[in-house]
C-alpha cells in the first residue's frame, strides 16, 4: 500500500466515525470524555490535520461501542 492510499483510507475511516457520531448525536466533547482523547486532538483528527495512530482509532471506536473492523469492512465494500 502506498502512503497516499493509506492516508486516503485513514481519512475515510475518520469520516465514517464522524458520520456515526452525527447519526447518534454524539459530540466531540462526549467522545473526548469517553475515549480519554483531548477535544483539541479530536478536532485536528476530524479536520484531517493529523493522522491518528492505531491506538487512537481503537480508543475512539471503543468509546462509540463499535468495532473498528466494522468501519474497515464498509471501506472494503466501497473499494478503497
Amino acid at each position: 500500500m502506498k502512503i497516499l492510499e493509506a492516508q486516503k483510507l485513514c481519512d475515510r475511516l475518520i469520516d465514517l466515525i464522524k458520520e456515526d457520531m452525527n447519526k447518534r448525536h454524539i459530540t466531540n466533547y462526549a467522545l473526548a470524555q469517553k475515549s480519554g482523547i483531548t477535544e483539541a486532538h479530536l478536532s485536528y483528527i476530524f479536520n484531517h490535520k493529523k493522522q491518528p495512530s492505531f491506538y487512537i482509532l481503537l480508543m475512539m471506536s471503543k468509546a462509540l461501542s463499535i468495532k473498528l473492523s466494522d468501519f474497515l469492512m464498509i471501506i472494503e465494500k466501497e473499494g478503497l
